[in-house]
């Protein structure tokens, strides 16, 4: 389904050093550990929909995310420079192995199963939009120019997942309400569900409520 390839037509400009800036992006509670946690919620909740279309574009969305939290790390990496915190693929080859726990906040936040489609695009949209808020706010605590350049670059790519959301949750406003797994009343279809989820509230769209 995914396949990992170098894109040498992204932006080769490096990152300059500057500790206060990394330190801030790096603690903040919509860097990297949430953006690769969105990325698994939408692969996981691609998994069960049924329409291709639909199920592309989640793909679609982790993918591009998974790149964009890849190019936040380079430019953490290039502003804070080596220090312990990361892989050293040159030392000792004796196996070792130790967590290395992020300093930011909302590390035990609880973790969304969902099970409606209009669900998880209203919580996806909130989430792609810390991103996005997390990239324009770090603009202001960094000074050296290339590094600017670069969260810009960042801006630009996290606004076309925002949008991309958008269009998804026009669909549904036109009355395609998707469900993962879940028929009718709510009952569950043992056939395309998501089987050890636990039930969660249904999501109602705008045009079913004015409906009802």
């Amino acid at each position: 389904m995914f396949c990992y390839k170098e894109n040498r037509f992204v932006s080769q400009t490096h990152g300059k050093r500057e500790d206060a800036g990394a330190q801030w992006i790096d603690t903040h509670p919509a860097g990297i550990s949430a953006q690769l946690e969105f990325s698994c919620t939408l692969i996981r909740c691609g998994f069960s929909v049924c329409r291709r279309e639909e199920r592309i574009s989640l793909f679609a969305m982790a993918a591009e995310q998974l790149s964009v939290s890849e190019r936040l790390a380079m430019l953490l990496h290039d502003m804070r420079g080596d220090d312990s915190r990361y892989l050293d693929e040159t030392s000792d080859p004796a196996p070792q192995a130790a967590w290395i726990v992020s300093g930011g906040q909302g590390e035990d936040r609880e973790r969304p199963a969902f099970q409606d489609y209009c669900g998880l695009l209203v919580e996806s949209e909130k989430a792609a939009k810390e991103f996005l808020c997390l990239f324009e706010e770090a603009r202001r605590h960094v000074r050296e120019r290339e590094n600017v350049i670069l969260l810009e670059e960042l801006m630009k790519r996290q606004k076309n997942i925002v949008r991309e959301i958008g269009r998804l949750k026009e669909g549904t406003a036109r009355g395609e309400v998707l469900t993962f797994g879940l028929t009718g009343d709510g009952a569950w279809d043992t056939d395309s569900s998501n089987y050890f989820d636990e039930q969660t509230p249904r999501f109602f769209s705008e045009r079913e409520i004015r409906n009802s």
